[in-house]
C-alpha cells in the first residue's frame, strides 16, 4: 500500500534528506498550531461581568454580562447560581414566534423578564424581591454556533445586605463640659449585615480617634466607645 511504500523509504532516505523531511514536518506543525492560536484569539471573549457586591435585602439587583463575538454567531446565553441554571437565552434554535428566553424555578432568584436585556453583546438580569437565599455564587455563560462552537464563562459572588432598620444612638453625654474634660460618649447601631462601620463626627468633622474598643452583644448590638480629649 501507499502507506507501507512511505514508512519503506522513510526509513532508508539518506540522512539530510531525513533531516529535511523532518524539518518540514515539524515547520508545518509550527504553522498548524499558529493558525489554532490565530484562530482562538479572534474569537469569543467575555469582556466583563458586572454585579453590585451587595444586593439589599427586599430590593432589586441588575446582574449584566458583556460580551464579544468576534464575527461569530451567538448559540446562547446561560446563567447559573450555583450549579443551577435559572435563566437561558437562545436566539438562533427557536421558532418565530416562541420567546428565545427560558427562565427556570430557581430558590432565591425572582426574576423581571420585562426589565432584562438580552442581545448579541451583552445580557442582563433583573433580579427582584432580593432575600437570604439569593447570596450566592454566580455564573455566565456565552457560547458560540457553528463553526467554533465557542463556550466561556465568568462567576462572581452576590452577598446579600440587611442595613441597620433605625438610626445609630449616642448616650452618655453631660449637658456640660469645662474646657480639658473628657467626654465619654457611646455610639450604638442596631443589628446590620455587613457589621456597620461607626465614625464620630464633631461640628461636621471626622474626630481625631485617641482610643477605641469594640464590646459585642449576644443581642446582636455592637458598641463602640471613643474618647476624645477635648482641647
Amino acid at each position: 500500500s501507499m502507506l507501507s511504500l512511505v514508512t519503506v523509504w522513510w526509513f532508508v532516505l539518506p540522512g539530510t534528506l531525513t533531516n529535511r523531511m523532518t524539518a518540514m514536518a515539524q515547520h508545518v506543525w509550527i504553522i498548524s498550531t499558529l493558525a489554532f492560536l490565530l484562530k482562538e484569539s479572534l474569537s469569543l471573549e467575555i469582556t466583563s461581568v458586572k454585579s453590585p457586591k451587595y444586593a439589599e435585602l427586599g430590593k432589586s439587583a441588575l446582574l449584566e454580562c458583556v460580551y464579544d463575538l468576534q464575527g461569530d454567531t451567538l448559540y446562547s446565553v446561560k446563567w447559573y447560581k450555583g450549579r443551577k441554571e435559572f435563566v437561558r437565552y437562545m436566539p438562533s434554535s427557536t421558532y418565530p414566534k416562541e420567546d428565545p428566553t427560558t427562565a427556570f424555578p430557581t430558590t432565591g432568584i425572582t426574576l423581571d423578564l420585562t426589565q432584562s436585556v438580552q442581545s448579541s453583546e451583552m445580557s442582563q438580569i433583573f433580579l427582584s424581591n432580593i432575600n437570604w437565599n439569593s447570596n450566592g455564587t454566580y455564573r455566565c455563560e456565552v457560547s458560540t454556533d457553528a463553526p467554533n462552537f465557542i463556550t466561556l464563562s465568568r462567576k462572581f459572588d452576590v452577598l446579600i445586605a440587611d442595613p441597620p432598620k433605625e438610626q445609630p444612638s449616642i448616650s452618655g453625654a453631660l449637658e456640660s463640659y469645662e474646657v480639658k474634660d473628657i467626654a465619654n460618649l457611646n455610639c450604638s447601631s442596631s443589628k446590620a449585615i455587613p457589621e456597620p462601620s461607626l465614625e464620630w463626627f464633631i461640628n461636621k468633622k471626622k474626630g481625631q480617634r485617641a482610643s477605641r474598643s469594640e464590646i459585642p452583644f449576644i443581642t446582636g448590638h455592637e458598641r463602640l466607645q471613643d474618647v476624645y480629649p477635648r482641647a
